[in-house]
């Protein structure tokens, strides 16, 4: 055998490898998921197929849930949906893997709800407290570890947070917003659209459409 031979040889079994890979990801990530989103499409309260659902996903209140056309829900996520409103998610959401979203810590006192719009993509390790609204628009980009709680703890008289009684304002997120790895919204936040807050950043008031947020606490630049 020659070295072209040799050559053509080793191409061919490194295309073939390849092929077998793509293969083997997509059975990963397309196939057996949509298969479990199938199987599973009966408990949701609405849902448009294909429904992508990962493995080792741990999900209460599923008829809480509406689900647009060609969502995802990635591995060893956790969702508790009990709320007033429920959770919606538009088209071609993605809730990528490890996520935690919390409607209530107690059937007796629910939580409102979750809205995420068409398109937007939420990061791995994501976490979402639903006590107050969480309203998260279209085409946003939410980066990995991400944490927003739409509650907080009422202050008594003397300014020491009562462990008993909270607040509940909610948190609304514009279009096409941009947040970094790592990034907090505390409740009470509106960000217009197009507002990107950079990494690690801690956000605790309002800023306006278009606005670039950075920093502990976050400050506008």
């Amino acid at each position: 055998m020659t070295s072209t031979d040799k050559t053509d040889a080793h191409s061919s079994m490194t295309g073939v490898a390849r092929k077998r890979q793509l293969v083997g990801w997509y059975l990963r990530k397309g196939l057996r998921p949509a298969i479990r989103g199938v199987l599973n499409s009966w408990r949701l309260g609405s849902v448009r197929l294909p429904f992508f659902l990962g493995r080792g996903t741990d999900i209460s209140y599923w008829n809480k849930i509406q689900v647009g056309r060609l969502c995802f829900v990635g591995n060893n996520f956790t969702i508790l949906a009990l709320s007033k409103n429920g959770i919606k998610l538009g088209d071609r959401v993605t809730l990528r893997e490890n996520g935690w979203i919390q409607c209530s810590s107690h059937p007796s006192n629910p939580g409102d709800g979750l809205s995420i719009g068409s398109h937007t993509y939420v990061g791995p390790s994501v976490i979402l407290g639903v006590g107050g609204p969480i309203e998260i628009g279209a085409r946003c980009q939410i980066g990995a570890r991400v944490t927003m709680v739409a509650e907080n703890h009422a202050r008594d008289a003397h300014g020491t947070a009562d462990d008993k009684d909270v607040v509940r304002r909610g948190i609304k997120i514009g279009d096409k917003c941009w947040l970094g790895h790592g990034v907090t919204i505390l409740d009470g936040v509106e960000l217009g659209a197009g507002c990107v807050v950079g990494a690690g950043s801690v956000v605790t008031k309002s800023y306006p459409a278009g606005s670039t947020i950075v920093g502990v606490p976050g400050r506008l630049i």
